[in-house]
């Protein structure tokens, strides 16, 4: 593991004692589930299990490269928790479910049904923009905005300033957003904390032209 994640994770333990556990989604921790797909790509995997542990168990996930500044606020009016990302985009590096939700059991059975089309078909490399529409941020982002009915770009709470916030999500029907600024943000205005590859998922070249279109994820078929 890169020593920034493992500082992420510590950090993250350190400001939400009593809040949240945090445990390491692997391999060995999640008892050899989904072993072939994770044979076949880390990647996908990674994907699967995201969903899949927290339809499973409820609870919140982060991705390793969140760096925090801050606690989480408790999620205990929420039945959901979602962060934006730029241009009203649903992040899936963090999030909250209550246990057997049926967002996440479709986001669970999209991202599923889409890895294991690859695997059956025994594809050596997928266009990374094709996995995140089919399986990643794309396909949860669209799912999550059609199963609210939020507009993550104008909602009232993704605009909330710190002060405003309060320390406490403001959840409508069930749903509390963390606005922008609290985490997806670069800056160390951020209260919460940063996801520091935000934004970075659409693959660029050294003059700036979208690549994502171009960029591959290789698979390892048997």
């Amino acid at each position: 593991m890169p020593r920034h994640w493992a500082v992420n994770m510590s950090s993250f333990a350190n400001h939400n004692k009593g809040n949240f556990e945090a445990r390491l989604v692997t391999l060995k921790s999640c008892n050899g589930a989904f072993e072939d797909l994770f044979r076949f790509s880390k990647i996908l995997w990674a994907q699967v299990m995201r969903f899949h542990m927290i339809h499973e168990n409820g609870g919140l996930y982060s991705d390793c490269d969140v760096e925090f500044y801050g606690p989480v606020p408790s999620v205990e009016d929420c039945n959901y928790v979602f962060a934006t990302e730029i241009h009203g985009h649903v992040s899936d590096a963090f999030f909250y479910a209550e246990k057997h939700s049926s967002i996440m059991k479709k986001a669970l059975d999209k991202a599923v049904s889409w890895s294991y089309g690859q695997l059956e078909n025994k594809a050596t490399h997928a266009k990374t923009v094709d996995f995140l529409e089919g399986a990643g941020v794309g396909m949860f982002s669209k799912l999550v905005r059609h199963e609210t009915g939020f507009d993550f770009a104008t909602n009232h709470q993704v605009h909330m300033s710190k002060d405003e916030f309060n320390g406490r999500f403001h959840p409508e029907n069930g749903v509390g957003i963390i606005p922008f600024e609290a985490l997806c943000r670069r800056s160390r205005h951020n209260w919460i904390g940063w996801h520091q590859c935000n934004g970075t998922w659409r693959a660029r070249n050294d003059q700036g032209v979208d690549m994502s279109s171009e960029a591959l994820i290789k698979f390892n078929p048997s």
